[in-house]
């Protein structure tokens, strides 16, 4: 077993044995997060319709798979994995087929999966990799018909599988504000560490005047969107194949030398897939172990003060029923009194008990609300908040939040495990994050580094092997002249 094959059967046996339970007992769902450990490195395309996608996929594919053109071509995503023979499967039975592991897809509805396509190929490329294309999006906003299915959850849904998201821009739209923009900004926010931006077709510049104008171009659009100051790297990519002829033998045409080594990063990006996949995948184990640590804190948050509210509820009726059984007591000597006061007592204690329990249901609607699981939460984390900031801390609530909402109103807190198993769950996340997964955060690193000490001697190796052919090549030629080299003039 390889080393990368036994890091992955331990993020499987920390996924099924220890993720799992936690957000079944929490009524949480996460349907695609263990078919990621069932399948292939997985390459996410995206971008305008004819920014050069499928002309890419093909250019790696080495054969012409995907359909191309100006005008859109498609108006589904296409899954594009190893086979013996090129076939295409539809939607449906795609995801009923267990070697592809897409049963999760079916949550984005009949309509996504009757746009749906699976298409198997014989290309070397994909032994390890498995590649997505998607339609080609919009360049304008507003309304218009739709897709007919919810494209922007489809492509969260592609993006959180995948280990690396090519996002192609083009020359004739590298200006693009509309869906292009709001999957960019919105759709794949906080993956930005799997993302990696083209300026695709730069082959259709016709001087360094028009590559300008298009590379600042998209990078303001991209920096008026961005959250940050700081821009992205963006890569200068072209077709090779794709280049015509009178745009070869034009002197004064954009000399695509410059971009050759752009293109070769990118095919070496998307070969790293594999090892990718791996730092992925533990990153996600760690930020669902995150997601659930937060959302047992703020829920024992949450129990805790509903436990304060009905133990003072309790309290208010006891005490009343105390004070007129002492009181009833202490006039004993009079029936009369003695039975009015009774009375009262248990008047008071009846109406201290409704109030308190119409208290109740008035706290557990507020903590239904935004504002009330901001407070559980801040009560929750209130120490970490007194050494100052916390940004990571802030930016994961935003994604526990809207579930935990969720959660408090169907099944609500009653139907919530209690304090004990809460506590004995924190203890296994705990075990998790600081014992097993910065052991496989190791393995990692030392498995990347004796891949890529591999590369460089094998690289070494041809180069001296090419070396040795040159000069036993040069060899050659001198003994059968019989004569040296000839002097410099």
């Amino acid at each position: 077993m390889s080393g990368i094959d036994q890091i992955e059967e331990k993020l499987n046996g920390l996924l099924q044995e220890q993720i799992m339970p936690i957000s079944r007992g929490l009524h949480v769902g996460w349907p695609n997060l263990p078919g990621q450990l069932s399948r292939q490195a997985q390459v996410l395309f995206l971008g305008n319709h004819s920014s050069g996608k499928s002309s890419f996929i093909n250019h790696l594919l080495e054969k012409d798979l995907q359909k191309t053109g100006m005008a859109p071509t498609d108006d589904g995503f296409t899954i594009i994995t190893r086979g013996s023979a090129e076939d295409t499967l539809d939607g449906h039975a795609a995801v009923s087929n267990p070697a592809f592991a897409l049963g999760h897809l079916r949550n984005l509805g009949p309509a996504f999966l009757s746009r749906l396509k699976v298409r198997t190929c014989d290309s070397p490329f994909l032994q390890e990799i498995r590649l997505v294309d998607s339609p080609g999006m919009i360049d304008h906003q507003g309304g218009g018909p739709g897709r007919g299915y919810d494209f922007q959850s489809a492509v969260r849904t592609f993006a959180e599988s995948s280990d690396l998201i090519l996002v192609f821009f083009d020359p004739d739209k590298p200006g693009t504000t509309g869906e292009t923009m709001s999957v960019f900004t919105e759709t794949l926010a906080g993956l930005e560490h799997k993302m990696i931006i083209l300026l695709h077709k730069v082959d259709q510049m016709e001087n360094l005047s028009d590559f300008a104008r298009s590379y600042g171009t998209l990078c303001w659009n991209l920096s008026r969107k961005s959250a940050t100051k700081d821009m992205p790297q963006i890569y200068t990519t072209f077709i090779p194949e794709k280049v015509s002829r009178h745009r070869r033998d034009d002197p004064d045409a954009l000399d695509l030398g410059e971009f050759t080594d752009s293109l070769e990063e990118v095919r070496r990006e998307i070969s790293r897939a594999p090892l990718r996949r791996i730092d992925n995948l533990l990153t996600e184990i760690e930020r669902r172990a995150m997601w659930l640590e937060m959302t047992l804190k703020v829920t024992v948050a949450a129990q805790s003060r509903r436990l304060r509210m009905v133990i003072l509820v309790w309290a208010a009726s006891i005490l009343f029923l105390s004070i007129g059984g002492v009181w009833a007591y202490a006039v004993r000597d009079s029936f009369q009194t003695s039975v009015s006061v009774g009375i009262v007592s248990l008047l008071l204690a009846t109406v201290s008990y409704a109030a308190g329990n119409y208290w109740l249901k008035l706290e557990n609607i507020r903590y239904q609300s935004p504002e009330g699981v901001d407070e559980l939460f801040q009560r929750a984390f209130q120490k970490d908040f007194q050494i100052g900031h916390r940004a990571d801390i802030h930016s994961l609530w935003q994604s526990v939040k809207p579930t935990l909402l969720k959660i408090l109103r169907n099944p609500g807190l009653a139907e919530l495990p209690g304090k004990p198993w809460i506590n004995r769950k924190l203890a296994v996340l705990h075990r998790l994050l600081h014992r097993d997964v910065p052991p496989l955060r190791q393995s990692t690193q030392e498995f990347r580094s004796s891949v890529g000490k591999s590369a460089t001697t094998d690289d070494t190796d041809q180069e001296t092997g090419s070396a040795m052919d040159s000069d036993n090549h040069g060899n050659k030629n001198l003994s059968h002249s019989g004569q040296g080299p000839k002097p410099q003039a």
